[in-house]
């Protein structure tokens, strides 16, 4: 045989021994590969299920809940002042309580420097007493507390805040936190539409605390702080019931 034939030949034997390698390690694969899915799949069911992911601190509000819409309460107007911290409040409010809104009504009008502002009023119905340097006050539990509609238009005559708006955005039912203190006297024209002898209730800035879709928000303002440190209206409410 001539070399140029046998080395022709001598290939065709290498490439029949490559092939039937290859084949052969390919079975190897596949059943080494099959043999791996079976105990891969046996571990499987055989380990523990894992534990469901513990649920967040950050309170999940429900799939119907509309968030309040607190820029009413802020309505009034920006506010300088110094935060206090929730045991400061506690004992400089004449009333601390929780409450829901029953309704918004109409309420009255006042005179800053000349000018009129317009307020409604807040009729909340009180859930639960939890101090204050007067917690017996408000015998009927329907606590009032005037809102600022803020201010009048010049061209209109109207305020920036409708009742409506103020009824869309603090929906019946809206829990608050109050710190309030008798504030009757702030007012020059009593609302006439009120039963004679109402007492009406204020909070300052810090005062106001608004339960929206499980998260404790500011009314009049952002909560600063330690205002804070706490995540929903019941976390504050709990820590009030342990102070002194």
């Amino acid at each position: 045989m001539s070399p140029r034939h046998a080395s022709r030949a001598g290939l065709a034997v290498a490439a029949a021994t490559a092939v039937t390698a290859a084949l052969a390690l390919a079975g190897c694969s596949t059943e080494n590969g099959q043999a791996l899915d079976r105990r891969g799949s046996a571990e499987r069911s055989a380990a523990p299920a894992a534990p469901s992911p513990s649920p967040s601190s950050t309170p999940s509000p429900a799939a119907d809940c509309r968030p309040v819409d607190v820029g009413a309460l802020r309505a009034g107007g920006a506010y300088d002042y110094e935060p206090r911290t929730p045991a400061e409040a506690l004992a400089a409010s004449d009333l601390v309580v929780v409450a829901e809104l029953v309704r918004i009504v109409d309420g009255f009008d006042q005179r800053d420097d000349g000018d009129r502002v317009p307020y409604l009023v807040a009729e909340l119905a009180i859930t639960e007493r939890i101090g204050g340097r007067h917690p017996d006050a408000v015998p009927d539990g329907v606590l009032r507390m005037p809102i600022s509609q803020g201010p009048v238009s010049v061209e209109s005559g109207e305020p920036s805040f409708g009742i409506e708006r103020f009824r869309r955005s603090l929906p019946t039912g809206t829990r608050m936190l109050l710190f309030v203190n008798d504030a009757t006297a702030d007012y020059d024209s009593p609302p006439p539409a009120l039963p004679p002898g109402t007492r009406l209730y204020g909070g300052r800035p810090d005062g106001v605390l608004v339960d929206s879709c499980g998260a404790l928000v500011g009314g009049h303002d952002e909560l600063m702080g330690a205002w804070r440190s706490y995540r929903t209206l019941d976390d504050l409410r709990a820590a009030l019931r342990t102070l002194p």
